[in-house]
């Protein structure tokens, strides 16, 4: 059985996707069960995610903003609770997902610092 990758464009999301599924064909030492099981965990995580920001993108304030801490739900978390609201009127495309995944945003984090260092 071959399994066909068609890349759609530049994206993490279908990066993502092929990443997985070549670690599934290529994992001769790891039962093929426990590597089906993570990529459906990846493609749960990489829809949910892109149903939050499709929601936070027309209503900002779903957030949860604070002045000092930033947002306070993350996609994720908004699309875990808003799933079974929106699941009859989603359709879920590739181009859905490419239109609704921002990229990763790689944050620095002062408190790193101490430990990343070494004397």
């Amino acid at each position: 059985m071959e399994i066909v990758v068609r890349e759609i464009g530049p994206s993490s999301v279908i990066t993502l996707v092929v990443e997985a599924m070549a670690a599934i064909r290529q994992a001769a030492s790891i039962p093929i069960a426990p590597a089906r099981f993570f990529l459906l965990i990846r493609l749960a995580v990489l829809f949910l995610s892109a149903v939050g920001h499709a929601v936070a993108e027309r209503h900002p304030s779903i957030r949860l903003p604070s002045t000092t801490k930033g947002m306070r739900l993350s996609y994720l978390s908004i699309g875990l609770l808003l799933w079974l609201l929106l699941q009859p009127k989603l359709v879920i495309t590739s181009r859905f997902l490419e239109d609704h995944l921002p990229p990763p945003a790689l944050r620095y984090f002062a408190w790193l610092n101490r430990y990343g260092k070494r004397k």
